[in-house]
């Protein structure tokens, strides 16, 4: 084979590879943002609805004035 022709199709070998990789670090980048923001999102909702709660508890446990 001509020593050209190899050095060239390492070389196309090489920038596959390379785009493989970038791609597949884009996708992981991406999937580790979307697991940040959905726990964070989660969080959230999880203490809003602690907060309603205690706010329940707070409203049923103060007397009620009857003057």
């Amino acid at each position: 084979m001509n020593p050209y022709v190899f050095s060239g199709q390492l070389q196309q070998s090489s920038m596959h590879q390379q785009t493989l990789w970038l791609f597949s670090g884009i996708a992981l980048v991406l999937i580790i943002a979307t697991l940040i923001s959905e726990t964070l999102r989660w969080r959230a909702r999880e203490r809003s609805v602690s907060e309603i709660n205690v706010a329940m508890i707070n409203t049923r446990a103060m007397p009620l004035n009857n003057h």
